[in-house]
């Protein structure tokens, strides 16, 4: 039975499909060999800097393989990639050039890094290419059908042999020679000079830096909704913390008004509304979009009268949406309802007296209209008695219904600790490993305030800006452990975040909010103060709320 060593040992969930697919064939091959997915190189022959997409080691020598997923096209001579998302990427640069100059970048690379004289420095090396969503026919002058691999597939073992062979034959009659062949220890020689193994010390912004870079991408289950809604006019998509939710809605949002639709995006946090509304104005059709948080929307249409209970439960819950309503209804030229209705922090706002607000609001009203509606029941801090009620009424509608499962937000670590916290089952992660949650314990105020100045100059001596740093408690900052103590005085200023600034925070100054206020948002850097036990379900939402809103690194502090 053949070996095959794969590095890593699974593929990031930030890879393409393509990527995936030829993945999961290679491990598959019938000869022992190293396979290493995605190597930079930082001394290419034709770039600043070139990516291989992998890398397959073996007795008969070193194999580039290049992989473009989607549509492939030619046109003036430029090159057309077009992904799932229908967005199209040109490159003057064939897949084919790529390919052969990244094998030539490789073999200079691998015969600098050896000894002189050295046996392997006349290692056969080879390229080919594949393209695993399509079925590629073009007869090409620079590059031999035999060494392109397209969506018909065929034995990818004796493709591989059927290359390395090729440029065996164009060695021997380029130079008179054939390339040597490699014992299981040479591969091993080899692969140490592409990948080496080492320890060190790294600077914790290296390590933020490497999980962060996967935080943007789309994972194939948001493509597959993004996809899915051109069917669905209706659709309830939940997820847990860090599946991508405020992300996707954005996304469908931008669409929808790209389609000249006026959209209604409707949240419950203030801050996460403010946040998104700037995000958004940079879209070219921000001015088909709306958004806001529910109840200032509701008051901006019927008026913000002054009420016994206004600011109260009764006021958001019953008596505004009620003026509301009655408001719509005596007038109609009080609101044209929109085209399409996004709703993030669903678990906040499905209670049926909220559901009927959202019918008036939309064209076609819920059971006609087109809508798209978010939410995680564990970070339901709001509405733990109505959810129920307004979920089973919109299923009622029979929309489509999608729920996300890759965490695209926090790092395993982070998953793990809020698992281990809450109780609540854990997505999976697709981010690779960052530093361990630290758990910090202190005697009392004066020995919390010196800790949390330890971490802060620690942290920023390590190269992390202040900015990058979050502080959370579940109390406002004047009722918390924080407002008698100078923790910041001569260290670096405090900015509280509230939906004014929330998408301008200052760069220079670390930042604090509430739990239930940073919902909906994250942070490179969290500092966590003072956890509840976690023994009332609303304890348990409150931490995984708050635990789930680090990207990266979290400290929590604890009284003991």
């Amino acid at each position: 039975m053949s070996k095959v060593l794969m590095c890593p040992p699974a593929i990031p969930e930030s890879a393409s499909r393509a990527e995936k697919k030829i993945y999961e064939a290679l491990k598959t091959l019938d000869f022992d060999c190293t396979v290493f997915h995605s190597v930079g190189m930082a001394k290419h022959k034709n770039k600043v800097y070139g990516e291989l997409d992998f890398i397959v080691i073996s007795q008969e020598g070193v194999l580039c393989l290049e992989v473009k997923g989607g549509a492939i096209a030619c046109e003036n001579n430029e090159w057309l990639y077009t992904n799932q998302l229908g967005e199209t990427n040109v490159k003057s640069e064939s897949p084919f050039q790529q390919a052969v100059g990244n094998m030539l970048s490789l073999r200079d690379h691998v015969r600098k890094a050896l000894p002189n004289p050295s046996p392997l420095y006349h290692t056969q090396f080879a390229c080919a290419v594949a393209f695993p969503d399509t079925v590629f026919k073009q007869k090409l002058i620079d590059f031999p059908s035999q060494l392109i691999r397209d969506e018909r597939g065929g034995d990818l073992s004796q493709f591989l042999r059927d290359a390395y062979g090729y440029w065996s034959d164009k060695s021997l009659e380029k130079v008179g020679i054939r390339g040597t062949s490699l014992s299981h220890v040479e591969i091993d020689t080899i692969a140490a000079l592409i990948r080496p193994n080492f320890s060190g010390s790294l600077k914790l912004t290296t390590i933020i830096d490497d999980t962060e870079k996967s935080i943007f991408a789309f994972t194939d289950e948001q493509v597959e909704i993004f996809t899915a809604q051109l069917e669905n006019p209706r659709m309830l998509v939940t997820g847990g913390a860090g599946t991508g939710k405020t992300i996707l809605a954005s996304e469908l949002a931008k669409k929808a008004a790209a389609e000249k639709k006026r959209v209604l995006f409707l949240t419950y946090n203030k801050n996460i509304a403010s946040k998104i509304s700037v995000d958004l104005r940079s879209d070219p059709n921000s001015d088909f979009i709306r958004v806001a948080y529910f109840h200032n929307m509701l008051e901006s249409i019927s008026g913000s009268l002054p009420d016994d209970d206004q600011g109260t439960t009764v006021y958001y819950e019953t008596t505004l949406p009620e003026r509301f309503l009655a408001a719509v209804r005596a007038d109609s030229d009080l609101l044209k309802p929109y085209d399409v209705l996004v709703v993030d922090e669903g678990q906040d706002l499905l209670r049926l007296t909220y559901c009927e607000c959202f019918d008036a609001l939309l064209q076609g009203g819920l059971e006609n209209g087109k809508w798209y509606i978010f939410l995680d029941e564990h970070q339901n801090l709001y509405n733990l008695q109505d959810l129920k009620d307004g979920k089973e009424f919109l299923e009622t509608l029979r929309p489509a219904y999608h729920h996300l499962i890759t965490n695209c937000r926090n790092t395993p670590q982070i998953a793990d600790y809020s698992h281990k916290m809450t109780r609540i089952k854990k997505a999976r992660t697709m981010k690779t490993d960052g530093p361990s949650v630290k758990t910090i314990v202190y005697k009392d105020a004066s020995d919390l305030r010196n800790k949390i100045r330890e971490q802060l100059k620690q942290f920023h001596s390590q190269g992390i800006p202040y900015g990058d740093i979050t502080i959370l408690t579940s109390h406002r900052y004047e009722n918390s452990p924080l407002s008698e103590l100078d923790a910041f005085e001569s260290v670096c200023a405090l900015q509280k975040i509230n939906e004014n600034n929330v998408a301008h925070l200052l760069l220079d100054a670390v930042h604090h909010c509430t739990v239930h206020r940073f919902k909906g948002l994250d942070s490179k850097v969290v500092f966590y103060i003072d956890p509840p036990s976690g023994k009332e379900s609303k304890d348990r939402f409150i931490n995984y709320t708050a635990i789930s809103r680090a990207r990266s690194v979290l400290v929590v502090f604890r009284e003991g």
